[in-house]
């Protein structure tokens, strides 16, 4: 009998880190590209946007590549359970005591496999939340891209 799947790793990064970490990237990144001058300036906008950018896509590759993983995981949970099911229509149902061991050991490793399974589902929902935190930052920084483009619009036809 195979063992059953190894549990994923618990992520330490939820979509609720993002109330905290993206404001406080958007906050440097801004101060940095003003660097002294007014912050609504097309170039501070630019840049800020620009970076927000590097920052979403970042996010939404990180992610996307542990969306994948938690996948895999659940993948690997139903071939297992493909097994436990062969195992338990291919057993010998004469010998009545290497029977009962048998559906003991199946019943412990399909409760296993379920909670390895409900673990990735779990990895998994959190994984997509993060991922569409991604393209909120990513339509943010879209904002400040159109908004440096009407800024330095108005600049050349007020002056």
């Amino acid at each position: 009998m195979k063992n059953p799947p190894e549990p994923l790793q618990d992520s330490r990064l939820y979509a609720r880190h993002m109330i905290f970490i993206y404001p406080l990237w958007l906050f440097v990144t801004w101060m940095v590209a003003a660097n002294g001058a007014s912050l609504f300036e097309p170039n501070a906008l630019n840049i800020t946007g620009l970076l927000s950018e590097f920052f979403a896509a970042s996010l939404l590759v990180w992610e996307s590549l542990h969306l994948h993983r938690a996948h895999k995981k659940l993948e690997e949970c139903a071939e297992y359970e493909k097994h436990l099911n062969e195992m338990k229509a291919n057993r010998d149902v004469t010998k009545t005591n290497e029977n009962w061991e048998l559906l003991v050991n199946l019943g412990k490793n399909r409760t296993e496999n379920l909670e390895v399974r409900k673990l990735a589902e779990g990895y998994q929902s959190t994984k997509f939340r993060l991922a569409l935190a991604g393209f909120v930052i990513l339509a943010i920084a879209s904002l400040f891209q159109l908004s440096a483009n009407i800024v330095a619009q108005q600049a050349l036809t007020h002056g």
